[in-house]
């Protein structure tokens, strides 16, 4: 920890130095101030950088006014840096630009003398705001957010700036006649080489520029500027090679456009290139590593969208087992017992052994339609008597008796093993139709899967900008989606900022589009993952009344959010009313809304609960009536099976949306009636029950929502019951009603 204490202490010192001797340069203030204030916005304690600033001014010079000058930043930095630990507050950059600007007053009380000093002041104190400004796009990525993506261009530029200044202030420094200037750039160039050598020329440009201000020297611009591009024209060799070049190249060069060589001239280029050999390779190894972090993710993301593909194959093949599986069920040849199968063994069991066989047969021919009516009777009445035997049977026949006997033994068994064949039969349809519905399911998962993920690489680094801007540290960012869209952005942010309103705002503006979060996980080293998505187009706005003949309402209804994007708004009325027919209704609900979460598709979902439904002992049956809202498009799947009709209204036009089907659980095959519309945010959709239904036609129901004058849905609900209620006089049923609404967020 002290390690890098003293590091921070070393390199501000350095940094306040050089901006101080460049304020000294160029005639204006503000600078290094601009340089304190910009460690404050990235946080950085002041009580390190406070002295070290003040210290740095009071070694240029001691002139009182001058620091009067600079005690008004480091005042001001050190009040707002207490305010802040008091009030736990971030720092933004418009407040920072202001304390800046008020930081510059003393400036113009004591340096507007005349018309030249009010320009150097004025022009000061414009140059600090400015360099304020590119000192915290530079000095944020350093200091908060860390070397683990590339520098933007932004950061660049404020990179370039920040040379510029120091150059400045280097450039001033000559002890003993040696040029520090050339003793600093060779080893810069040399360790840009090391890290991006793309950058070297733009290096080379700032820093010539820097160091021809001072003197307007055009031979430091020129030399600087052949070193950056020896550099550069080397950037394939190795580091030692290297620092033995570029002395040679400058010595030629200050021989061709200086004159002759002195040893001042050379000796700062030469230590300056040969300290650059010092750099250990580990530390261009992992700066390298953090450079190539993007190429690293773009991988990451290639074998991602390679697995999907491998997903969506394997999904492929289980849909297409689970379809052989219910075509081997369906073609299944049923073989079990038939009542013409039992006549049959009756016969053979009672006639083949018996000794009058052949006399029976002379008489009265085949036995086979005497049996089949004391079989007949045994299925109808429960039991075969001698009543039932025909007239030829009873004539001739020595074992009536036992053939009776053996007819009622053989039905009873017949009966129970039909009676198992049926609940086998009707769970075997169960299970085809589920097989079925799970092929569908898996083969629209495998056509989602299929279409990979795309990335947008240049909107994260820009995201990774902007929200640093406001203080909202970003590890990392993920922006992709599939065909061109954007569906989902996740990053990773410190805790204390997961929970900032200011969060989702900066997304959906850089975004162009409303942005909330959907889900939220805490991360390792006080790390929040953070799921962003398309805000939906609309909400759904509904309101209920429900009215029990009995105590209780048998009728159930919910509104549940079955995906991302979806609503569903179910009405179950189940048969007859009060507790009964509400926990029929209620079970049904929960099967609906587990299934329709899954992903399976409205046929499969209601054939099966039919199914279910079928193999109870009771009777249960219930009229659905379910909507189903794409809150993106307004799109409204309605599935009824048993419902009554819904309707839509635009406080003009009322359209009926047709009930239909039987009950689901009268008959096991019954298939939902489907319709799908489109709905506006100035239509209200109302579903009703029998009890509604039954006393309000359409026409009446358009007289009643024009009448109550309101698009609020609960008060449409109730004024709908509660006119039913009276129009039918003696309540005879249980009455619901919804009422929805789409609204624009």
């Amino acid at each position: 920890m002290w390690k890098k204490v003293l590091l921070k202490i070393v390199s501000y010192s350095i940094v306040f130095l050089l901006l101080n001797l460049c304020e000294k340069a160029l005639w204006i203030r503000g600078i290094s101030a601009a340089f304190l204030l910009a460690l404050l916005y990235c946080r950085e304690n002041m009580l390190i950088a406070l002295p070290i600033f003040v210290s740095s001014a009071m070694a240029i010079t001691s002139d009182l006014i001058y620091l009067i000058c600079v005690a008004a930043p480091a005042l001001l930095a050190l009040l707002d840096y207490l305010a802040h630990l008091k009030l736990k507050k971030m720092f933004t950059i418009l407040e920072i630009s202001l304390i800046t600007l008020f930081s510059q007053i003393p400036l113009f009380i004591f340096y507007t003398a005349d018309t030249m000093q009010l320009v150097y002041t004025i022009v000061g104190v414009l140059v600090a705001v400015f360099v304020n400004y590119a000192f915290i796009v530079l000095l944020y990525p350093i200091l908060v957010r860390g070397f683990k993506y590339r520098l933007s261009k932004r950061e660049i530029f404020a990179f370039c700036i920040m040379l510029f200044a120091l150059s400045i202030g280097l450039s001033t420094l000559n002890p003993l006649g040696i040029s520090v200037f050339f003793a600093v750039v060779p080893f810069l160039f040399l360790f840009i080489k090391g890290l991006d050598s793309s950058k070297i020329l733009i290096v080379a440009l700032s820093c010539a520029l820097g160091g021809c201000v001072y003197g307007l020297n055009m031979q430091i611009f020129i030399l600087t500027a052949i070193l950056g591009l020896a550099c550069a024209a080397v950037y394939a060799l190795n580091k030692y090679i290297s620092a033995v070049v570029l002395p040679l190249v400058y010595v030629a060069s200050y021989y061709l456009f200086v004159g002759d060589v002195t040893l001042y001239a050379a000796l700062p280029v030469a230590v300056g290139s040969l300290l650059s050999i010092f750099v250990p390779n580990a530390f261009y190894a992992l700066s390298n590593s953090y450079r190539q972090s993007y190429q690293e993710r773009f991988a990451l993301r290639t074998v991602v969208n390679r697995d999907r593909e491998s997903i969506c194959w394997r999904l492929n093949n289980i849909a297409k087992a689970f379809a052989d599986m219910k075509a081997i069920l369906l073609n299944e040849q049923d073989n079990q017992l038939n009542s013409e199968k039992l006549v049959e063994d009756i016969c053979l069991s009672m006639c083949e052994n018996c000794k009058q066989k052949e006399v029976c047969r002379a008489k009265m021919g085949s036995p086979y339609n005497s049996i089949s009516k004391l079989v007949t009777s045994a299925m109808e009445n429960g039991k075969a008597t001698l009543l039932d035997a025909t007239v030829s049977l009873g004539d001739n026949c020595v074992l009536l008796p036992r053939v009776i006997a053996t007819t009622n033994d053989r039905v009873t068994r017949f009966k129970a093993a039909m009676y198992k064949k049926d609940g086998m039969e009707q769970g075997k349809k169960m299970i085809i139709t589920q097989m079925g519905g799970v092929a569908n399911l898996i083969e629209k998962l495998a056509e989602s899967i299929n279409t990979g993920f795309t990335y947008d690489t240049k909107l994260e680094t820009r995201l990774i900008d902007e929200l640093g801007y406001q203080n909202i540290v970003a590890s990392d960012v993920i922006v992709y989606g599939k065909n061109k869209t954007v569906d989902e952005v996740t990053l990773l942010v410190r805790e204390k900022d997961a929970h900032r309103a200011s969060l989702a705002k900066i997304i959906s503006k850089i975004m162009k589009r409303e942005m909330e979060i959907s889900k939220k996980t805490r991360d390792v080293n006080g790390m929040v993952s953070i799921t962003l998505n398309p805000s939906p187009r609309y909400k759904a706005l509904f309101g209920e009344c429900a009215l029990g003949k009995q105590n209780r309402c048998g009728d159930t209804r919910q509104a549940v959010k079955i995906s991302r994007d979806k609503i569903m708004f179910i009405l179950s009325d189940g048969m007859g009313s009060g507790h009964s027919a509400y926990s029929t209704a209620n079970d049904i609900i929960m099967l609906i809304e587990n299934f329709y979460k899954a992903g399976f598709d409205h046929k499969t979902i209601l054939s099966t609960i039919g199914k279910l439904l079928s193999l109870r002992t009771k009777e249960d049956f219930s009229a659905l009536d379910i909507a189903i809202i794409d809150t993106q498009t307004g799109d409204v799947d309605f599935i009824k099976q048993g419902g009554r009709e819904s309707y839509l209204y635009d406080g003009v036009n009322i359209e009926t949306v047709e009930g239909g089907a039987l009950p689901i659980g009268i008959i096991e095959d019954a298939d939902p009636q489907i319709a799908t519309k489109i709905m506006s945010p100035s239509q209200l959709l109302i579903m009703s029950s029998d009890g509604v239904a039954e006393h309000l036609t359409k026409d009446s129901m358009a007289e009643l929502l024009r009448s109550v004058g309101t698009y609020n849905p609960q008060h449409v609900a109730e004024q709908v019951v509660e006119n039913a209620r009276r129009i039918s006089g003696s309540q005879d049923d249980d009455m619901t009603c919804m009422v929805i609404r789409l609204a624009t967020v």
